[in-house]
């Protein structure tokens, strides 16, 4: 078996010959990797680029046909459903009237009111009876809408004779087939010329034809949910079985007694025929030789026509499209894919370059890493893409900068305990000073605990570390009692007007000494709500509170909190001027309180936690604590 040197010689040998005859000898390696694998590349890489964009530009014309197609199937198809939607309440309204024939005229203007209400598209909805003679009065019952209302009335003869004259068919041709039709389209004069369509539908009593149940469709309403459903650059029209047009880019073709074969190039027509043939698909409208009528000069190029049946009403719901403004997304992306590849190429001659020098630069990656582990970035990481020597060094770093943030964790919590501990040993230190406290921080901690904890159930914006925060730093609550003389917080008495202001004055040593530390040692969150807690839990919702007579949203919500919590201690604890108050007592008053001591919300939050307060007053009560 030949050694190592043996076949790194053999190779030797055999390349030598190879890089001579390239006359690439006295290149180095980056430029011989340039030559050999570069140049093969960038021809391989133009000629496959050719046959991509061809492909693509095939493959992107498809797709614009194939979806502009759907959409337009899609937006036929709700239209058609819009349409079924007010012709089922028609034909609800029939079958009611079928099955319960002693409907008052009350009942049934109701009815009526509130099918016109159960869709924007819907102007009217009426019921026409068959009268016993041609000469009887006509009962039909209407609802309309007129401005923002729903107005009733009755069509009789004195509005027109729809009975005897043939021209209304939404009365002749139900009566005659006895089925379900929809009308023409036409304008409705008495609507202030608004276009509309007219679903009407017979109905029955003993097998006899007894009337129709109609709804009147507001076209204009339709064409807006068309317009809100197609985005881009198309134009849409709406056209009748015979091709007339319901809706159009030009308004003055709307149902201008011509069909679009009246106005369309005769090269143009055959498209219009196979839209009208019942059938989905497109077609291409061929541009235009001479000037176009006026309002149609965008459809001079060469331009698509996609249609679709809406069935419901035997109309065609057609959309149309210049062929250039249809294809210019399928350009765009064209060149974008150019673009791309044309990026791709210059990544793999770059990548050719940077093999080369792969090692130093993942070296330099490897102690830039360590660098910033150093400064302590210790959530970075190396990735790890191979088994080799580095790859192993690069694993041991990432195993060395997770053991170090799990050490640094562990002492930030252990400092943070530490923290608390001290917090608690100072506030029961000021504490101390009051003989009749007992166990009032231990308590007021448990509470603001519940509270903060409720609220953060109710309201997404707070979370289980701002609870923590509030409940750790309420024990500081009334640490500005150290600066309060013993004769006045140990008084068994009544303080007079002095000594209360001077009591009062707790809340302003305690803020401002906290204020004075965090601004010496520490702008944190946790001392910044220990000095609000101090500063404010006197305040009270309605401004009445000191030391700054704050009301509302001014005062902190930490000391809100607080403030609730501290006054159901200070009453359901036994003091040596009073008894304790029993739990519903003192709840009542803390209820009482709210939007007037307290802020209503904590005082919600209260009442939600309120068993929870019990329990704890009373266990301590218990234990005489």
């Amino acid at each position: 078996m030949p050694t190592p040197k043996q076949r790194h010689d053999r190779l030797t040998v055999h390349r030598g010959p190879i890089a001579r005859r390239l006359g690439l000898s006295h290149l180095g390696i980056r430029a011989k990797m340039i030559a050999i694998i570069a140049l093969p590349t960038v021809a391989v890489f133009l000629l496959v680029l050719g046959l991509v964009l061809a492909r693509l530009s095939a493959t992107n014309r498809q797709d614009v046909e194939r979806n502009t197609a759907e959409r337009t199937a899609a937006v036929a198809a709700r239209l058609d459903a819009a349409f079924d939607r007010a012709a089922a309440a028609a034909r609800a309204t029939a079958s009611l009237l079928e099955t319960t024939p002693d409907l008052t005229d009350q009942q049934l203007r109701a009815l009526l009111r509130t099918t016109v209400l159960q869709d924007d598209a819907v102007y009217g909805a009426a019921v026409a009876f068959e009268p016993a003679s041609p000469s009887d009065p006509l009962a039909a019952p209407y609802a309309y809408r007129s401005g923002d209302d729903v107005r009733t009335m009755n069509i009789g003869r004195n509005v027109y004779d729809w009975f005897n004259d043939p021209h209304w068919e939404w009365w002749r041709r139900p009566r005659e087939s006895g089925t379900p039709a929809w009308t023409e389209p036409y304008f409705d004069r008495g609507a202030g010329e608004v276009l509309m369509v007219t679903y009407s539908t017979p109905f029955r009593r003993d097998g006899r034809f007894r009337g129709v149940a109609t709804v009147d469709i507001q076209v204009s309403r339709i064409r807006e949910r068309v317009a809100a459903a197609l985005v881009g650059v198309t134009d849409f029209a709406i056209l009748t079985r015979g091709g007339e047009l319901v809706s159009s880019p030009r308004e003055s073709d709307v149902m201008s007694g011509k069909t679009v074969f009246d106005s369309a190039p005769s090269d143009r027509k055959e498209a219009w025929r196979a839209a009208l043939g019942g059938g989905s698909g497109f077609a291409l409208l061929p541009a235009l030789t001479g000037s176009p009528q006026r309002g149609w000069e965008r459809w001079r190029e060469e331009s698509w026509l996609f249609y679709a049946p809406i069935r419901s009403t035997g109309w065609v719901f057609a959309a149309m499209v210049p062929q250039s403004e249809a294809l210019a997304p399928a350009r765009a992306r064209t060149l974008e894919v150019a673009a791309a590849l044309t990026v791709a190429l210059a990544l793999i001659i770059a990548s050719i370059f940077a093999v080369s020098s792969l090692l130093t630069r993942r070296v330099s990656r490897l102690a830039a890493a360590v660098r910033r582990i150093a400064t302590g970035n210790l959530d970075h990481r190396l990735a790890v893409t191979s088994f080799d020597e580095l790859g192993h060094l690069s694993h041991g770093v990432n195993t060395m900068a997770r053991d170090l943030k799990r050490h640094a964790e562990e002492m930030a919590r252990t400092r943070s305990r530490s923290r608390e501990a001290m917090i608690f040993a100072l506030a029961r230190l000021a504490e101390s000073r009051d003989d009749d406290t007992g166990t009032h921080l231990e308590r007021i901690g448990i509470y603001v605990e519940l509270l903060a904890t409720e609220l953060t159930r109710r309201d997404p914006a707070l979370d289980a570390d701002w609870a923590s925060t509030v409940r750790a730093t309420a024990a500081l609550h009334d640490i500005g009692k150290v600066g309060i003389p013993d004769a006045i917080l140990k008084k068994p008495g009544r303080l007079t007007d002095d000594e209360r202001r001077r009591m009062q004055a707790h809340t302003t040593i305690g803020g401002d000494t906290l204020i004075a530390v965090r601004r010496e040692w520490s702008e944190d969150d946790f001392l910044r709500t220990a000095a609000e807690i101090a500063l404010h839990h006197h305040e009270k919702w309605d401004g009445t509170g000191y030391p700054f007579g704050l009301a509302g949203e001014d005062i902190s919500l930490s000391a809100r909190i607080v403030a609730v919590a501290d006054v159901y201690d200070a009453l359901t604890s036994r003091r040596v001027y009073k008894p304790a108050m029993p739990h519903a007592e003192a709840a009542r008053i803390i209820t009482e309180g709210s939007g007037h001591h307290f802020d209503p919300r904590i005082v919600a939050a209260f009442i939600a936690v309120e068993a929870e307060f019990r329990v704890v007053s009373e266990s301590h009560a218990r234990a005489g604590r």
